[in-house]
């Protein structure tokens, strides 16, 4: 008998490791996969390659890469602030989002070519942005089930965002983000419902959802990522102690939080230790001028993109996540909860995660209270031992990949 056939779409790469949004996007999919034949296209919104193809565990899957146009493909890539004055001219011009402007009609009718023929029983959108390409799979056949991943509620993480560039100064940036934030709030606001059902990341989403639209369903799927074997961890205090942060540096809120670390909080902590502390900065991307701060800070090494994040958590002492912006649920602090890697957190980084400050990972906002809480990591080992076994078992209770497949599957019609 013929599998019922799945059309998965996203702009990112379904991986096991790497970004937050690929772990999410391959996470759902393989669910998804479970009961249906997947054909999967990748929008390359933020690649010039192609795809490295499916995961082993995903190989039967048809996967499919649309080249999306973008500045890389006209030649020389321009500057950065004329990206984000182009940006800016387009969403105020057509009045949409900026991530809009790479769904040109030549575009969508490239992905409609993709899958040409196929009878689709479920159409899976990640993410909002990416729903244009899936509407003419979906409008030829008004039977299809449809559902939309949001992960996060783009108008708000649009709105933080814009929050955090002004206050760094850059009013350009602010300004587009601000306009993207009120394009995101009429679209979900008359286009969320054109949905069968439609999911976020925490029930915090639900809430932020609810007070502007009203639609059912909105269902929590939470971000998950792979059962790791758990890092070691050290019950003593290792010389120097070593805090890791893992991230996508070219991903603005990521590269901030870097930027606010060694700026307001390094020096702190290197002051207040008591002993000698180190950091690892681990991620892809990330201009130059972050690699240069980084190096040029005291005690702390640039590592840049790995294959393998496992033998980083091993050596870490405890986690950092000082992010003031974003949306959605952090896939790295769950990440190092997975590890058994105490955390310091932002409140920002906290959110929609089901924590307890002092009791999963220690919260704080600012600069000095969050070196205090750092300190109290490499002063305290039995500190350390209490958030990390509590964060491993929240984790298993929560995070593992079963809980985003019951929910997926739950919602599914049975055959």
């Amino acid at each position: 008998m013929n599998r019922r056939k799945l059309l998965f779409v996203t702009p990112w790469e379904p991986r096991p490791t790497g970004s937050g949004p690929a772990i999410r996007a391959y996470h759902s999919l393989r669910a998804l996969s479970e009961m249906y034949e997947p054909h999967v296209l990748i929008l390359g919104f933020y690649s010039d390659g192609g795809p490295a193809g499916p995961p082993p565990d995903l190989r039967a899957a048809k996967w499919e890469y649309v080249r999306v146009r973008n500045f890389s493909e006209r030649g020389r890539r321009p500057s950065k602030r004329l990206i984000d004055l182009s940006s800016a001219l387009f969403s105020r011009l057509y009045e949409k989002p900026s991530e809009w402007r790479y769904a040109t009609s030549s575009a969508i009718r490239r992905a409609a070519k993709v899958f040409r023929g196929v009878d689709f029983d479920l159409v899976h959108v990640y993410r909002m942005f990416a729903a244009p390409f899936a509407w003419p799979y979906i409008k030829k056949d008004p039977r299809i089930r449809k559902q939309l991943d949001l992960e996060q509620v783009e108008s708000f993480a649009r709105w933080r965002m814009a929050s955090l560039y002004e206050a760094n100064g850059n009013a350009l940036k602010a300004w587009s983000l601000m306009h993207d934030a009120e394009q995101y709030r009429r679209i979900e606001e008359n286009e969320l419902s054109r949905w069968d059902r439609l999911y976020v990341s925490s029930d915090l989403d639900v809430q932020r959802l609810r007070k502007r639209v009203r639609i059912e369903p909105i269902e929590v799927l939470p971000n998950v990522v792979e059962n790791f074997a758990p890092s070691r961890g050290s019950e003593q205090t290792r010389n120097p102690f070593r805090f890791l942060f893992v991230g996508q540096l070219d991903h603005y809120p990521n590269a901030d939080a870097v930027r606010f670390f060694l700026q307001e909080i390094w020096p702190s902590i290197r002051r207040l230790a008591g002993q000698d502390v180190a950091l690892d900065i681990v991620g892809t991307g990330g201009s130059d001028d972050l690699m240069k701060e980084v190096i040029r800070a005291p005690g702390t090494q640039w590592i840049g993109p790995v294959n393998d994040l496992q033998v980083f958590y091993e050596q870490a002492d405890a986690v950092i996540a000082p992010v003031r912006a974003g949306g959605g649920t952090r896939v790295k602090v769950v990440e190092a909860f997975a590890h058994r890697v105490p955390v310091v957190a932002t409140s920002v980084a906290a959110e929609g995660l089901d924590v307890s400050p002092e009791r999963h990972l220690l919260v704080a906002d600012a600069p000095l209270r969050f070196a205090q809480g750092c300190v109290r990591l490499v002063e305290d080992p039995e500190l350390r031992n209490w958030l990390r076994q509590n964060a491993f078992d929240l984790y298993r209770e929560s995070y593992l990949p079963k809980a985003m497949r019951d929910v997926l599957l739950a919602s599914l019609p049975q055959f």
